[in-house]
């Protein structure tokens, strides 16, 4: 057993502690967080199920210490690290040691613990169960997790959190969790575990896990390439508690070849074994009556991607945000197709480590094994649920489902499965009670009853309807008039053209050429979306013109005469339809694509590509590529696609698990901040803020206010009671403003679904 010369021991934790002869090379402040199970160990080691020592078979004493619930490999090392960043948050702190908690399955909070025998925040906090992953110092590659597979085989498994893992600065160990009789797990253990690591073997421990309020911290200390931290940058954190356990089920990275790499990049390869781990694509592969394993390479591509590929600039996505921009997840559907029709789609939610959190296969079980439904928009509903439109296999029309992130369960929405809408675009109304899809017609959720439908004049192939202003204006995207087109939403009357044949105004190129009322600089394309401040960010297929696709971004103020092209980013060749092109809250633009001709040793090589750009610098902050076989059709130089054929992915967007809160500031008793919610919205939306005390809890101020449309950010200023009192060491009170007291406050932000983000800030006089 371990002692406290070899280390803290504290309840069921296990910290090893010790001098390190060389620097590692793990970058912990880039580790996003997780919702895997514990780390399993199992006999026969393979290159997507490492043992933590580097070495095959069970961890013994030889391998580091063992005890009770906790396993810590420790031993100096010699040589740098190869070991891949730790994919989780900072660990969870007890009630005598947190300053701030906050419950989050995605991981916990930092602070510091007192007294004989107990951790420090210098070692990393680690208590009541709970156990970090910290750097080492010596070869090592990080264990993969094996999720528990219990969720209905119609829906996505769901998995509890497992090890809650986290970084510390000169501690230089990794530590895992095992359970009480040291089994080995492998990857097909359908053991649940808690938050915390510990397994459930009762409904009493999971009505234990259901009570507890989990939470996250994000760690905003900055980190060197050797695992040592900056002591120049503040070391706050900010805390973020999603309402609900959100994200419950992960792969945790398993079969990624993952790594940080010493300029902040960080890449990941996620292959078909990490879908092969959710329940839900196994019932996917029985109602199609397939053996995936006993297939060939070729036609398991029919069924799976060959590889899906993560690039990742940590610092470079922090963008406006700072650190709580790596937090966030993305959600879209792709599909995969032969002569236009759906072998196989999913719906798919990760994070931008490339970890899968959910997988939903997309079939209609009624219907025979060729009834693979296509998945084109996907967008957020609330906090915690999934809108899909789903369009049957050889059409753009169909059902729409609800995906619930806390379950991983699906249920139709607005009427059944038999119940068609068309798929190229889905929203809900402000009050939820309805849905519009293109062109413009409104849908009753409860039944599915058509509401209102217009003919739009002057239209053709309607492929985006965005309901903004309370639902009053609709904006179209109007592919084959070149031309985006706001609605007056109750009578279906044109307001307004931008671009093409019926343009109100002129067009004013990138090289500030005007064209006049009627001509087009986008053709084809797709998604054109508002985002606030007479800014539209559209994907152009360039269709018809030779050129490869582009994103693009028009501004267009109705009180001018003209609307003026503003920013593009030309992408790899061309995308004959589909793609998408965001806004983000950091800044940047999210696009999406596929090229029609993909080549084997040139760009493109993909079948389809999801890119996050800087709009300032034009660099990539992160990637996610779609691998496929081009067996379609093959020519000289490259290999051309026909009617989608291979992977596709319509549209994609971010999503956070609680709001943003950043730049935070308190002087002179007025704490200043900007905040965005979790995920974009067409209207305001309604929120908190509370100004508290970091010790005591005693608030200072509240107040309502409303998050700005489109997801922009939103700038709050709040004003702290001048004459609040605190009592000192002894029975005296003070009567002084917060900010004479050098008072530590927290500044909390709650969205309507009850998500919150805590960010403590120290208050100065000027």
């Amino acid at each position: 057993r371990l002692t406290e010369d070899d280390g803290i021991i504290d309840d069921d934790a296990v910290a090893i502690s010790g001098p390190s002869t060389s620097p590692s090379t793990a970058a912990p402040s880039a580790a996003p967080p997780t919702t895997a199970s514990s780390v399993a160990v199992d006999d026969s080691t393979s290159s997507t199920h490492r043992n933590p020592s580097g070495g095959v078979g069970r961890l013994t004493e030889d391998d580091g210490i063992i005890d009770d619930d906790a396993v810590a490999i420790s031993g100096p090392s010699t040589s740098p690290s190869t070991a891949a960043p730790s994919v989780a948050s900072p660990s969870v702190l007890d009630d005598d040691s947190a300053l701030y908690k906050h419950a989050s399955p995605l991981g916990g909070a930092k602070g510091e613990s007192d007294g004989v025998g107990r951790l420090t925040e210098d070692d990393g906090v680690i208590d009541d169960d709970t156990v970090q992953l910290r750097p080492s110092t010596g070869p090592s590659t990080a264990p993969s997790a094996a999720p528990a597979t219990t969720a209905p085989s119609a829906a996505v498994d769901s998995v509890s959190s497992g090890a809650v893992e986290g970084e510390a600065e000169d501690v230089e160990e990794a530590v895992a969790t095992i359970d009480d009789d040291e089994e080995t797990l492998t990857n097909n253990d359908k053991t649940r575990w808690n938050v915390w690591g510990d397994k459930m073997d009762s409904a009493e421990d999971d009505d234990a896990a259901a009570a507890a309020d989990s939470e996250t911290t994000v760690d905003t200390r900055k980190w060197g390439v050797w695992g040592d931290k900056d002591p120049s940058v503040d070391t706050s954190s900010t805390s973020v508690t999603p309402a609900a356990e959100l994200l419950p089920s992960s792969t945790g990275g398993h079969g990624a070849e993952m790594g940080m790499n010493e300029d902040s990049t960080f890449t990941a390869t996620i292959d078909s074994a990490d879908f092969l781990q959710f329940d839900a694509v196994d019932a996917f592969f029985n109602y199609k009556g397939v053996s995936f394993n006993s297939l060939d390479t070729a036609s398991q591509n029919n069924y799976l991607p060959t590889s899906m590929t993560i690039s990742l600039d940590t610092e470079l996505v922090k963008g406006n945000v700072g650190s709580q921009a790596l937090d966030g997840y993305v959600t879209f559907s792709m599909s995969h197709n032969i002569d236009s029709n759906v072998t196989a789609s999913y719906l798919i939610v990760m994070d931008l480590y490339g970890n899968l959190t959910h997988v939903q296969p997309l079939y209609d079980d009624t219907q025979p094994p060729e009834g693979t439904l296509r998945g084109l928009a996907t967008k957020m509903k609330n906090s915690t649920t999934i809108v899909a439109a789903l369009a049957d296999s050889s059409a753009m029309s169909g059902p729409r489902m609800l995906f619930d992130l806390t379950t991983s369960t699906s249920t139709w929405t607005a009427g059944s499965v038999s119940s068609k809408g068309d798929a190229h675009d889905i929203q809900f109304s402000k009050d939820g009670s309805s849905i519009y899809q293109p062109v413009l017609a409104k849908y009753q959720v409860s039944s599915g009853d058509k509401l209102s439908d217009y003919e739009i004049d002057n239209t053709q192939d309607v492929n985006h309807c965005q309901l903004i202003d309370d639902d009053t204006v609709a904006v179209l995207s109007s592919r084959q008039t070149n031309s985006i087109v706001l609605i007056n939403a109750s009578t279906g009357k044109t307001l307004f053209t931008i671009g093409g044949e019926y343009s109100d105004v002129d067009l004013v190129d990138l090289d500030g050429v005007t064209y006049g009322a009627g001509s087009s600089l986008w053709h084809g394309q797709h998604n054109a979306e508002y985002f606030g401040e007479y800014e539209y960010f559209l994907f152009d297929n360039e269709e018809s013109t030779g050129n490869s696709s582009r994103l693009l971004m028009v501004r267009a103020d109705p009180a001018e005469t003209y609307a003026s092209l503003e920013w593009e980013y030309v992408l790899d060749g061309y995308t004959p339809v589909y793609g998408d092109h965001d806004l983000l809250a950091n800044g940047h633009v999210l696009g999406v694509h596929w090229p029609e001709t993909i080549y084997s040793n040139a760009e493109p090589n993909y079948d389809a590509q999801a890119v996050e750009i800087d709009m300032d610098s034009k660099q990539v902050a992160w990637d996610l590529k779609v691998n496929g076989i081009c067996d379609y059709t093959s020519d000289e130089g490259g290999c051309t696609r026909k009617d989608t054929a291979g992977w596709t992915i319509y549209s994609m967007e971010r999503f956070y698990t609680a709001p943003l809160v950043y730049s935070v500031s308190c002087i002179d008793d007025v704490v200043s901040l900007t905040t965005q919610n979790n995920f974009k919205q067409m209207n305001v939306a309604e929120a908190t803020v509370e100004i508290s005390d970091a010790s005591d809890g005693t608030t200072y101020a509240s107040k309502s206010f409303q998050f700005s449309a489109y997801w922009r950010a939103t700038d709050l200023e709040v004003s702290l009671a001048a004459d609040v009192t605190k009592e000192s060491t002894g029975s005296e009170t003070l009567s002084k403003p917060v900010a004479d007291s050098a008072n530590e406050v927290v500044v909390t932000v709650t969205n309507v679904w009850g998500d919150s983000t805590s960010v403590p800030v120290t208050c100065t006089s000027s």
